[in-house]
C-alpha cells in the first residue's frame, strides 16, 4: 500500500522519492539482532516459549542455556530450594543437574563480558528527546571492533564462532548504512565534531568520499532552496576587462605559488558554485555545544548565523536513531485501549496520549509567574522581615530630585557670587 501511494505522489508531483536514502534502520534494533545471533550461535538452546516451557530446557550441557533457563523460569527462587521442595528423586536429581561448576561459571562471566560492549553501544540510542543518529556510525564501528578484537583473543577462544557471526550481522546492517546520507550528514551538522571522526578513524580515500557526498548533499538543498526563492539567486557580474586576465596569465611560477593561499581562497568565489562560499561558513566553524544544551538546541539558538540551507538540512537530518519513543507511544496506546475500554473513539484517545504526556512532563501544573498577587506577597514578607518597617529603595525619581537640589545650589552659589 505504501509502495503504491509513493507511485501515485511521484507520478502526482513529478519528484523523484527514494525509499533507500531516507529508510533509516533503529539502531537499537540492529545491536539487539547482532546479540541474539551472538547468544544462538554459542548456545542452542531455543528462546523460551510460555505455552511449551519445557522445550527451553537445554538437551546439552550448556551453561549459558542453563542459566538462561533458571533466569527465564524460575527466577525467584534458588536451585536448593527448587530441589528440596521436590518430593520425586528422578527430578530432584534433574534440578541438581542445573548447578554450574567453577569452569562454567567463568565461562558465563566471559560471555557476560562480551555482552557488556553490546550493551553500551544500545545505550547511545537509549534517549527519546534527542537527537542520537549521530552516534550510529561510531557505536556500530566501536561494537565490531570490540567484537572482533575479541574472537582473536586467546582468553575468548569458545566464543570466537560466535563472535564472527555476530560481527557478520553488523557487516550487513552496516553496508545498508551507505544507502543513505543521513548518517553522515547526521555527524557532520554536529558542530563541535563534523569530520573530526572520519578524519581519525577513516583512511583517506573514504575521507574525501565523505567530502564528496556532503558537498552533493549541502548543493541539493542550496538548490532546492533557490529554487524556492528564486528572486535571491546571486547574479554574478560580467567582466569588463579583459587585460586582467591577460596579465594574471604573465605572473611567473614563483609568484604563483606564493599566491597559491590566496588562489584557493578565491575558489570560494566560483561563479559556478556559489554555494560553497556558505558551506565553508558553517564546516570552517569552530564552536563547541555548551554543556545542557543538545545538538537540536544549538541549530535553534544557531541557525540564523548560517545560509537558511542549512537550517533545512538539521531539520531533516537530526533524527532519533532508534524506535524507542514511537513504540513507547504504542504501548501507552495500549495502556489506555484495554478490553474495558474497546469503544473510545480516536479523537478521545488522542486526547488522553496528549494528556497523559503533558502530566508527565510536568506541562500542566507549572510554578505561577510573576503577577500582582505574588508582589503583594512578597511586599509583605519583607515587612515581616524588617519589622513592620518597609525598606527605603532609591528609585529614579530620587534620583532626579537629587539632581534638581544640586543644580539649585549651584544656581544660588553663582548670583551670591554676582
Amino acid at each position: 500500500m505504501l509502495q503504491e501511494f509513493l507511485r501515485r505522489m511521484c507520478n502526482a508531483s513529478g519528484k523523484e522519492f527514494s525509499w533507500r536514502k531516507r529508510k533509516i534502520n533503529c539502531l537499537a534494533h540492529v545491536i539487539n539482532l547482532a546479540t541474539q545471533c551472538l547468544i544462538s550461535t554459542y548456545s542452542k538452546t531455543p528462546h523460551f516459549d510460555p505455552k511449551n516451557p519445557e522445550a527451553h530446557v537445554p538437551t546439552a550441557r550448556d551453561e549459558v542455556g542453563l542459566v538462561r533457563a533458571v533466569a527465564v523460569k524460575h527466577i525467584n527462587t534458588f536451585i536448593d530450594e527448587l530441589r528440596w521442595e521436590e518430593s520425586d528423586s528422578s527430578r530432584r536429581d534433574k534440578i541438581r543437574a542445573l548447578r554450574l561448576d567453577q569452569e562454567e561459571w567463568k565461562r558465563v562471566e566471559l560471555f557476560t563480558d562480551l555482552l557488556l560492549h553490546a550493551d553500551r553501544a544500545q545505550q547511545a540510542f537509549s534517549s527519546d528527546k534527542v537527537s542520537t543518529l549521530h552516534l550510529a556510525i561510531p557505536a556500530l564501528e566501536a561494537l565490531h571492533r570490540a567484537w572482533s578484537s575479541c574472537a582473536i583473543c586467546v582468553k575468548y577462544t569458545g566464543f570466537s564462532s560466535a563472535l564472527q557471526s555476530a560481527c557478520q550481522k553488523i557487516d550487513d546492517y552496516y553496508e545498508k548504512m551507505t544507502d543513505s546520507p543521513a548518517y553522515i550528514m547526521a555527524m557532520i551538522l554536529d558542530p563541535s565534531e563534523k569530520m573530526s571522526y572520519f578524519n581519525k578513524h577513516w583512511p583517506k580515500n573514504l575521507q574525501a568520499e565523505v567530502s564528496r557526498c556532503v558537498e552533493e548533499v549541502v548543493h541539493h538543498s542550496f538548490h532546492h532552496y533557490y529554487v524556492q526563492h528564486i528572486d535571491l539567486i546571486p547574479r554574478t557580474p560580467k567582466s569588463s576587462t579583459k587585460g586582467l586576465n591577460v596579465l594574471l596569465r604573465e605572473l611567473s611560477d614563483d609568484e604563483s605559488k606564493d599566491n597559491g593561499s590566496e588562489d584557493g581562497s578565491s575558489s570560494m568565489d566560483d561563479p559556478n558554485r556559489p554555494w560553497l562560499q556558505y558551506f565553508s561558513e558553517y564546516i570552517d566553524l569552530q564552536d563547541k555545544i555548551p554543556k545542557g544544551l543538545s545538538m537540536i538546541e544549538w541549530w535553534g539558538f544557531n541557525s540564523h548565523q548560517f545560509h537558511p540551507a542549512w537550517g533545512s538540512l538539521a531539520r531533516d537530518y537530526l533524527l532519533m536513531a532508534s524506535s524507542v519513543s514511537s513504540e513507547r507511544a504504542f504501548l501507552q496506546g495500549g495502556l489506555t485501549i484495554t478490553k474495558q475500554r474497546n469503544r473510545l473513539k480516536g479523537d478521545i484517545v488522542e486526547a488522553l496520549q496528549c494528556l497523559k504526556c503533558a502530566v508527565r512532563h510536568d506541562l500542566l501544573f507549572r510554578e505561577p509567574g510573576p503577577s500582582s498577587l505574588l508582589e503583594r506577597e512578597l511586599e509583605n514578607v519583607e515587612l515581616d522581615a524588617n519589622g513592620g518597617e518597609p525598606e527605603m529603595v532609591e528609585g529614579w525619581d530620587e534620583l532626579l530630585s537629587e539632581d534638581d537640589d544640586n543644580e539649585n545650589v549651584g544656581m544660588d552659589i553663582h548670583l551670591d557670587s554676582d
